[in-house]
């Protein structure tokens, strides 16, 4: 009938346009790898940096070595038929030789003290040295390819290109023992009885300094007076000691110091320790809350055994190992599921289609 003729005409248009398309892909690839392929062989006929590339009649292309000292090559996969020539001082008096030319790279040449390195303005002209600015406020020094920088007191320089510099505006910063007043601009000295630690600061006021309670902590004392620029920092009376947890900003109370008894004494209590005790007759002395000892070893601070008992961890890289082993699987299970299921889809197709084009012809 029509209608069969119809449905079959419609599938070879399908299946024709699916085979087209994908021809296609497969002439962009090959083009592509094609494509590759001629750069890459061309390539191989190029000379590498330091040779150039000679003919001799009518033989085949050689790479041949730039002459040391008088020519260099810096390109790589080049097809140049000659080296360039070595760069040379021209002024001694005003000129010296950082690294000799080689083949692969040209003379470096920088100036000496007072002038600064000028690149020219064509290929044609060659590099000078150029006698330095003088200023009375220098921000950058003459150095290398650029001239000396002159700014503004309280200005510093930017690069905005290269060789290329500039001036820039510094904003007012206060240094330790002083605060920023905003309504003036300047940098005032911190009142009495206040201080101020950092450096290159804006801050609008000081610290107020920290003083002994003798209420909050017992048997505390002051390591350090507050002055400008530093805290107070809290210790110990003498025969007295602190926990090193907390911080020499906060006053707290202190615990007396314990005695080794009959053991050595390897370093006295101090406002930061206790007793150190060293082992006496093969058993180690130790007291409540003080020392910490191991058999036939040497006493320890409390704080110290804390930090030794803890154990080293190791990281096992086989959990690392085997999620990316299961990543790269289930990505292969996918893409394998994907393409069978595709190869199965398109065998389908072609069987109804088959049968399709049975049936129009049993019609007809």
């Amino acid at each position: 009938s029509m209608s069969g003729v119809i449905m079959v005409h419609q599938c070879q248009i399908r299946f024709q346009w699916r085979y087209s398309f994908t021809f296609g892909i497969i002439i962009i690839i090959s083009l592509f790898l094609l494509t590759w392929t001629i750069s890459f062989v061309a390539a191989l006929e190029h000379c590498l940096s330091g040779t150039f590339m000679f003919r001799h009649g009518s033989g085949d292309d050689v790479c041949l070595p730039c002459e040391k000292g008088h020519t260099y090559m810096p390109d790589q996969l080049h097809n140049y038929r000659q080296c360039f020539n070595c760069s040379q001082i021209i002024n001694p008096q005003m000129e010296v030789v950082i690294k000799e030319c080689d083949i692969e790279q040209d003379t470096v040449i920088q100036c000496q003290n007072g002038y600064y390195r000028k690149k020219p303005r064509n290929n044609r002209d060659k590099e000078v040295c150029v006698p330095c600015s003088n200023c009375f406020h220098v921000t950058r020094p003459c150095m290398n390819y650029s001239d000396v920088v002159c700014c503004l007191e309280n200005y510093e320089t930017i690069e905005i290109s290269e060789h290329v510099f500039a001036c820039k505006e510094l904003p007012i910063l206060c240094k330790s023992g002083h605060y920023y007043r905003s309504t003036t601009e300047e940098c005032l000295p911190c009142p009495q009885d206040t201080y101020m630690p950092e450096n290159s600061h804006t801050h609008p006021s000081c610290l107020k300094c920290a003083h002994l309670s003798h209420t909050l902590a017992y048997n505390s004392d002051i390591l350090h007076h507050c002055s400008g620029s530093s805290p107070t920092l809290f210790g110990c009376k003498p025969g007295y000691f602190r926990s090193l947890d907390e911080s020499l900003l906060i006053e707290v109370n202190c615990n007396e110091c314990h005695s080794c008894q009959e053991a050595q004494i390897i370093r006295n209590c101090s406002h930061m320790e206790d007793f150190i005790c060293e082992q006496y007759n093969g058993k180690n002395k130790s007291v409540p809350q003080g020392p910490c000892c191991w058999e036939n070893e040497t006493c320890f601070p409390v704080s110290s055994c804390q930090s030794l008992s803890k154990p080293v961890v190791n990281i096992d890289t086989f959990e690392v190992h085997f999620i990316v082993f299961l990543i790269f699987f289930v990505f292969f299970a996918i893409c394998t599921i994907l393409l069978l299921y595709s190869r199965v889809y398109h065998r389908r197709k072609s069987r109804n289609g088959t049968k399709v084009r049975e049936l129009s012809r049993l019609d007809s």
